[in-house]
């Protein structure tokens, strides 16, 4: 394999660790694997025997041997959905802008990204800077488990620089580039935080500066209530800053994270330069 070939496939590798880290739960594997659909009805003869066996035990014994009786309700933790009634604790409703900060920075003209990663088998930074007028065009650059690349698209065409020094013109799909670059994408990464069970009990702790602009900030941490099914490690904790003013993500800290895979036990996003007009992305010199 060519050395350039072999620096993409890392730097691809690399990226595919932070999306992997963003995107999956520690502790899916907790929720309940099987519930019981639903209380005996009153009257009926079947008895507290006929409980499905992936019951609780403090639900599945508990309950009185009157019959009649068995359409009350358990008095099982609340953690224990199938048999309590009562649901654990829903998302916070200012979860939903997570989505939001998925897409808001679509609507703005310009922008710079800048990203670091530690622990894990690939720690390292990357740097995008993204500017759409008077065409689309961005830079990128970024170095992951000691291999870097840096990537520049204006319109139709691209220059990469494999870590050799030296740019290359269209050396690559705009496809292959996309893979690249794609992982390090903040809408992709917050659509795939989106629907992580931990992230949607993220808290506010009001508004505050964070890069220069007012932003909600929203944490969450091993003491924070989790949806069925999800945890937050001893240890770990989440941070998330959304601008008040447009919504869009303007930074994201996560620490303490479980290094699964080789992938980062932690990692910073700063969004910065928001519709600055002196952002210029530029073909190589």
């Amino acid at each position: 394999m060519r050395p350039i070939e072999t620096r993409l496939l890392l730097l691809i590798a690399g990226g595919a660790l932070v999306a992997a880290a963003c995107s999956s739960s520690p502790a899916a594997t907790n929720a309940p694997t099987a519930a019981p659909s639903a209380a005996p009805a009153a009257g009926s003869t079947a008895g507290p025997a006929a409980a499905p066996t992936e019951a609780p035990t403090a639900a599945a014994t508990s309950g009185p041997t009157n019959p009649a009786a068995t359409a009350e309700p358990s008095t099982a933790p609340t953690d224990a959905v199938a048999t309590s009634g009562n649901p654990c604790p829903t998302a916070a409703p200012e979860a939903a802008n997570l989505d939001q900060a998925a897409s808001a920075l679509a609507n703005v003209s310009a922008y710079k990204l800048t990203m670091t990663t530690t622990g894990g088998t690939a720690a390292g930074t990357a740097t995008w800077t993204v500017v759409r007028k008077p065409v689309e065009a961005s830079s990128f650059e970024a170095t992951f488990g000691g291999q870097s690349m840096k990537i520049i698209s204006i319109g139709a065409d691209s220059w990469v620089d494999a870590g050799t020094g030296q740019y290359i013109k269209n050396m690559m799909p705009q496809a292959a580039l996309d893979s690249i670059t794609k992982a390090f994408d903040p809408a992709a990464m917050l659509g795939g935080m989106s629907s992580r069970g931990d992230l949607k009990a993220l808290l506010s702790t009001g508004t505050e500066t964070k890069n220069g602009v007012q932003a909600h900030h929203l944490h969450a941490d091993s003491t924070t209530a989790m949806p069925c099914g999800a945890a937050i490690p001893p240890g770990a904790s989440y941070d998330i800053w959304t601008a008040a003013d447009g919504g869009y993500l303007v930074s994201m800290e996560a620490t303490g994270l479980p290094s699964t895979g080789g992938g980062p036990t932690g990692m910073s996003i700063d969004v910065t330069n928001i519709d600055d007009a002196s952002l210029k992305v530029t073909p190589p010199g």
